[in-house]
Formats: structure tokens, sequence, C-alpha cells
């Protein structure tokens, strides 16, 4: 699998858990930022396939990350998932607005997440 996958979350024992996650699956181009801008800085250069992102951390948001990036040429075809613990009903609805893939609540279920991811990464090859 040749997905170039996006870490932007600034705890880095969730990196851990979604590195180890998606290595055992076979996604090994991933890199991770720890706040939104280095996020941006690393999706516009690398041009990602799918970000995961929470929704707070140092920087833009995760929203503001998705409209963002789903407005520049070079990363509108980037995808997004957006894994946070919040569950405020606006965030879902905001986030779904700007081209954000799908939404995963913490905690989740393992095999949960890596279906989304899969299936997220598989929606266009279709």
């Amino acid at each position: 699998m040749n997905e170039k996958i996006l870490i932007i979350d600034d705890n880095k024992d969730v990196w851990d858990l979604y590195l180890d996650l998606l290595k055992r699956e076979g996604y090994t181009d991933i890199k991770c930022a720890a706040d939104g801008f280095t996020g941006l800085e690393i999706a516009r250069k690398w041009k990602p396939d799918l970000i995961l992102l929470d929704i707070a951390h140092p920087g833009p948001n995760g929203i503001e990350i998705c409209k963002t990036l789903s407005s520049e040429s070079e990363t509108q075809k980037t995808k997004f998932i957006i894994i946070t613990a919040y569950s405020i009903k606006d965030y879902i609805v905001e986030a779904l607005l700007f081209k954000v893939s799908a939404y995963i609540e913490k905690p989740f279920d393992p095999r949960e997440f890596m279906k989304t991811v899969k299936a997220v990464l598989e929606s266009d090859k279709n």
C-alpha cells in the first residue's frame, strides 16, 4: 500500500496508536504533525492521500485545516477523517460541510477505525 497518510494531533501517544494500527495493515508512508501550522506545511509539500486529524490542537484547528486544504488546488483531492473526543453536533455538521469523509469519536474500536480508513481510501477507486 502506497497511500500517503498524515496524522495531525498534539498527543504523541495518539500518534503511536494510529501508527501501530496503520502499520499492522500495511500502511507505511505516514507522517505526523503536532500542530495545525506544521500539518498545513507538510500537507502542502507532501500532498497526502488522507489526513487523520483531531479538532483541537495548537494552530489552526481540524475544521480550519479541512477548509483551507479543500480550497487549494494542490490539496483539494486529499481526504479527511476527523478523530476527536468532541461529540458536539455542530462540529460534526461543520466538518461534513468541508469535505470530511468520516468522523470518528474517541474512544474508538480499532477495527472500526481501520475499516473507516480503508473505506475512505478506497472510496474513489471503484
